[in-house]
């Protein structure tokens, strides 16, 4: 009788964790970097998902240099509701006083992966060189060239009318006479009155695949400009730009 208690006890609890009413945010040693992973890689939802439950993002430290910089993978194993997957490969620059500090814009690259993967994608040498190239990696840590974000275990909620957003998305991509599921997401913000949510809508008839899309918004004149990347794997001079041409004060 004891034994069939405990077995119940054991599976509530497992259900209790992986279920969306128990689930708290991330729960691993490392939100530093899933801090750092979720208000810089477009496309992250913060978690992997089914139906109706939630778990952890995936993170793998690989490397670290001589300064304390960390090598690292993110990837969502799970999704519900799109087509893309990806592994994002990143790297954290220092991790002090609640604080992630990292180079904006420069410090990830993703690589498409399958839905549903066992495990996260791998990447070349090439590419890890190059990505350490970009982030100083063996050279003395310099903060005055990052940007800091407060660690947390969640994604912060968008600090705006979801449905505006989504409105303002339906008309500039042609969907408000036929339905649409759409999924809408918080990325970051500048030091000014600008952040960023990213998200993607789909017609519901026809096969019609999901159109995904950035928007800029400044917070003081309502204003909100569209970026709908060429390739939402290889996006990162887009964002750049993107950023640069609309005021962004990072």
């Amino acid at each position: 009788m004891k034994n069939k208690i405990a077995l119940v006890l054991s599976l509530t609890l497992i259900i209790m964790l992986f279920s969306g009413c128990g689930y708290k945010g991330y729960s691993g040693k490392d939100a530093d970097l899933f801090t750092e992973a979720v208000n810089s890689v477009l496309w992250n939802v913060g978690h992997s998902s089914g139906a109706d439950w939630f778990k952890d993002s995936e993170i793998e430290v690989i490397e670290k240099d001589g300064y304390g910089r960390t090598l690292y993978t993110y990837y969502e194993r799970y999704y519900v509701g799109t087509e893309l997957s990806f592994t994002a490969l990143l790297i954290a620059q220092h991790s002090s006083d609640g604080f992630v500090y990292y180079y904006e814009d420069c410090n990830f690259i993703i690589k498409e992966q399958e839905r549903y993967p066992l495990e996260s994608v791998k990447f070349t040498q090439d590419e890890i060189i190059k990505l350490k190239a970009e982030n100083d990696w063996g050279s003395e840590i310099n903060l005055e060239k990052c940007i800091k974000q407060e660690i947390s275990k969640t994604k912060r909620k968008i600090p705006y009318d979801d449905q505006t957003i989504i409105d303002k998305a339906v008309e500039k991509l042609g969907h408000a006479e036929s339905g649409y599921d759409s999924q809408l997401y918080y990325l970051t913000s500048d030091c000014g009155d600008n952040f960023i949510v990213y998200g993607a809508i789909r017609r519901k008839s026809g096969n019609d695949s999901y159109v995904y899309f950035a928007v800029l918004i400044n917070s003081s004149t309502d204003e909100i400009k569209f970026l709908i990347p060429e390739n939402v794997y290889d996006y990162r001079q887009e964002l750049v730009n993107f950023k640069a041409e609309n005021g962004w004060e990072n």
